[in-house]
């Protein structure tokens, strides 16, 4: 408290308990329009959704489409579902020996860590889940407390892609990262995810788009984002591993605000959640504080290093693009003699 204020506070009692008042009502606001913008961008999934859809028991809703298939949609709540296996099976034939095994699986959900929506066809076998997390952001003085949905990923059975079904998937997990933010108060920001270079479509198409600078000379540059080291050892800290370099991914942001861009000091706030949340662990998972503070210094030079790749943003900005809104900017660019920079990334 400046002397300004504090001469304030004696004169005029209740001043402090007026300001406070004063935030509090302001912060609520915040985040009421918060989640006014969440439920907008749902109320636009639904519009774009190609089902009927109908409540069903716990929770669940049947999925009626217009040519007459019928889905069954709902999260797992329950560790020992049995559709936890099946959703297990559907990571391995697609990852490899990079997909969670199925205790991790089992005890994310049982945590509440991991958020596990499903699609079960006519036959009700899991054929499309969604694996997401709701986390929450650092504080920042004067803002409300925020959070972010980080959309691990959406697999659906290559019999039923191109169905519609991964909107479906969004809107069950929005759904749910909203009633969350409700509850704990949150004002939800956006969704953020990692991908590939060959998946950036389907990405668009749910709402999630790359993230980009302007530099000084007006060029655009994608934000390298390097994805970090998934395995550490747990007697050193030290990473081990295929991706003991990390690995460069595009990083996807959907604003729930629907302005397309964001200052890079959120950027960064949302990379650190992500750094720490989904790639950090706990001190008990490691032989010792040193092995554990080992791997917390691993996360942090990853995220200075991204940190520093936003130092040329021009007037700390970044803003989003989709494929289709790249290729025009990359048109109108090189007639001016500029470009646009992308990162690229290793297929597998």
């Amino acid at each position: 408290m400046n002397n300004f204020e504090r001469q304030f506070d004696v004169d005029l009692p209740g001043y402090g308990e007026a300001m406070e008042a004063t935030r509090k009502k302001e912060e609520a606001e915040a985040v009421a329009t918060a989640h006014k913008n969440m439920e907008g961008f749902i109320g636009r999934l639904e519009a774009a959704s190609k089902f009927e859809r109908t409540p069903a028991e716990d929770g669940a809703e049947s999925l009626k489409s217009r040519e007459g298939e019928q889905f069954v949609t709902k999260r797992i709540e329950n560790h020992n579902d049995p559709m936890v296996r099946e959703v297990w099976q559907m990571m391995k034939a697609e990852f490899g020996d990079e997909a969670d095994p199925l205790y991790w699986v089992k005890e994310s959900i049982k945590q509440g860590i991991n958020k596990y929506d499903v699609i079960t066809g006519p036959d009700g076998k899991v054929i499309s889940f969604s694996n997401s997390r709701y986390l929450e952001m650092e504080p920042v003085a004067g803002r409300p407390p925020e959070s972010l949905v980080y959309m691990a990923f959406i697999l659906t059975d290559e019999e039923y892609r191109r169905k519609g079904l991964a909107t479906e998937l969004n809107r069950k997990l929005s759904l749910g990262a909203l009633e969350q933010a409700k509850q704990e108060g949150h004002a939800v920001r956006g969704m953020v995810g990692e991908s590939t270079e060959t998946s950036e479509q389907f990405w668009n198409k749910i709402g999630e788009k790359r993230v980009y600078f302007e530099d000084a000379e007006g060029n655009i540059h994608e934000v390298p984002y390097k994805a970090p080291p998934c395995d550490y050892d747990d007697n050193t800290g030290e990473p081990i591993g295929d991706g003991i370099n990390g690995a460069y991914e595009h990083l996807m942001v959907n604003m729930f605000d629907g302005s397309g861009e964001l200052r890079s000091g959120d950027l960064v706030r949302m990379a650190k959640t992500i750094y720490f949340e989904e790639y950090g662990a706990e001190p008990e998972d490691y032989a010792s504080k040193k092995a554990w503070q080992r791997t917390q210094e691993v996360l942090v030079g990853y995220l200075k290093e991204f940190e520093q790749s936003l130092a040329g943003a021009k007037d700390g900005r970044v803003f989003l693009m989709s494929e289709d809104e790249r290729n025009q900017k990359q048109a109108e660019l090189k007639a001016k003699g500029k470009e646009v920079v992308e990162v690229k990334i290793a297929e597998e």
